[in-house]
């Protein structure tokens, strides 16, 4: 065993290890879920400040140094969320599900939708708003119909402190599988989850997702998009997007300030004026 591999056995098996640090650590050994930090020619690159905020979350730091107490957004009532104790609270922000992280969310869709399509199948999304209980998409191979509906599970939330490391993606995969089985045995078709947790890892059921979709274009020698492309992209447009959806949580967080007339600190402000060009 390495000095390097040692030293962080070490420390999982420490006390000063959080049960944040070991899932973060489960997740980031997962290969393609840094790949964002390679050049890529199959996608455009993260901006400087995208890349900033996604080694920040990758290393277990703040995403910046100098946060509010607490959250003030919200719509009929504060947030009021403690960043002392989830400093990535952004990535949940229950005032943003409907606006940055849904963003997030249908960037991941129409990527996946691309991918079913190189690989011989037929792919649509299925339009709805957020009170519908139906799927994301629809996925037809030459011997089945599968649906398929995609979730972010932010690790950091106070909520899943309590799990084992991957217990939260399963957790939502299960939850997913429940939620639209009769949808889907009534269309005769199958669902299938597609989870990412915060840092981009995938679950077990995605991954098997996306393999069945590979094993379509089995005659098919030179598809247009690889699984190995498909997850750099991926892990691209996953950071891509906790950096816009931190961006639009600091607007809106200097926004509140400028009207209290609260003067956030320079550093701060500097944090505020763009996180993301990606």
């Amino acid at each position: 065993m390495s000095v390097e591999k040692a030293q962080l056995a070490s420390f999982l098996d420490s006390s000063a290890c959080s049960p944040l640090d070991t899932a973060r650590f489960c997740s980031n050994k997962n290969r393609y879920t840094t790949r964002w930090l390679s050049t890529s020619t199959v996608c455009r690159p993260l901006s400087s400040k995208a890349v900033s905020l996604a080694v920040r979350l990758h290393d277990g730091l703040p995403p910046a140094s100098d946060l509010p107490t607490h959250c003030w957004l919200g719509k009929d009532s504060v947030c009021n969320a403690d960043l002392t104790v989830n400093p990535w609270h952004c990535l949940s922000c229950p005032a943003l599900k409907c606006r940055s992280i849904y963003r997030r969310h249908n960037a991941v869709v129409d990527l996946l939708l691309r991918f079913a399509r190189a690989h011989s199948c037929l792919a649509h999304a299925i339009k709805k708003d957020l009170s519908d209980r139906v799927p994301d998409g629809l996925v037809h191979f030459g011997d089945r119909s599968v649906y398929f509906d995609v979730s972010g599970v932010s690790l950091t939330a106070p909520s899943y402190s309590h799990m084992a490391p991957g217990a939260a993606l399963r957790a939502r995969e299960t939850s997913k599988v429940t939620k639209y089985f009769n949808f889907a045995r009534d269309n005769d078709a199958k669902i299938a989850p597609f989870v990412l947790d915060c840092f981009g890892s995938l679950g077990k059921k995605s991954m098997q997702f996306l393999d069945s979709i590979v094993e379509e274009s089995a005659l098919d020698l030179c598809p247009s998009m690889t699984k190995s492309s498909f997850l750099t992209q991926l892990s691209v447009v996953w950071q891509a997007g906790n950096a816009k959806i931190f961006q639009e949580w600091a607007t809106e967080m200097r926004k509140l300030a400028h009207r209290s007339r609260q003067r956030p600190s320079v550093s701060l402000a500097s944090r505020f004026a763009g996180t993301c060009r990606a």
